[in-house]
């Protein structure tokens, strides 16, 4: 019923002193409740805490050779899928700012276990058109009335719900997922600090009525 607070807008792109105030005035029209029982050092250390979630940019830098790392990205094709400083491919979620928007210990999952969690826009469909197409690639976009897929050529395909007689989403991630087996420890551990310098100052929030 409330505000993801790893995601919110107020906590990702706000201020200390403006989600300090938010915890001790609450706010208003909503069900926020005002906390005027907790002591000062508590809220500091409620915003200090949201802030460790929705910022782990804010965390130490990784060990590891992030020159190295680079390279690595590159050579085993993750640039084939993601981009990088306004280079590579669309198949997987741009890397921008990657370590600013999720934990280390996370991207390391999403390194070695890409199917734990495949991001929204990034999910594997096979359409079945009624007129007897064959549609497969990334369902980005899908409503009431209608389903949008990227195919690998980089071109969309839109079709109603009318047109559409079977659609089926893959619980499986695009990204292979033998990197365990393909990297060493030194490795993983430099393509892992390369990642982990991806600290862009912005960072995007989940849109969403409840995260505002």
């Amino acid at each position: 019923m409330a505000a993801n607070l790893v995601r919110s807008r107020r906590v990702v792109g706000g201020s200390d002193r403006q989600l300090y105030q938010i915890l001790v005035q609450g706010i208003p029209g909503t069900e926020m409740p005002p906390q005027p029982d907790l002591a000062q050092d508590e809220v500091w250390q409620i915003v200090a805490y949201l802030h460790s979630l929705a910022r782990p940019g804010l965390q130490p830098q990784l060990p590891g050779n992030a020159s190295a790392g680079r390279e690595i990205f590159r050579a085993v094709g993750c640039s084939e899928c993601h981009r990088l400083d306004g280079d590579g491919g669309f198949w997987g979620p741009a890397l921008d700012s990657i370590a600013a928007r999720k934990k280390a210990d996370e991207i390391r999952r999403d390194v070695l276990e890409p199917s734990h969690e495949v991001a929204e826009g990034y999910r594997t469909v096979l359409l079945e058109a009624k007129d007897g197409r064959t549609i497969e690639g990334l369902l980005k976009n899908e409503d009431t009335f209608s389903v949008q897929v990227l195919i690998s050529d980089g071109t969309y395909v839109l079709l109603s719900r009318g047109e559409v007689r079977r659609i089926s989403v893959s619980p499986e991630s695009a990204m292979p997922s033998g990197y365990a087996g393909r990297l060493g420890p030194d490795q993983l551990r430099d393509l892992l600090a390369f990642l982990d310098r991806q600290r862009d100052p912005f960072v995007p929030f989940e849109r969403g009525f409840q995260n505002y």
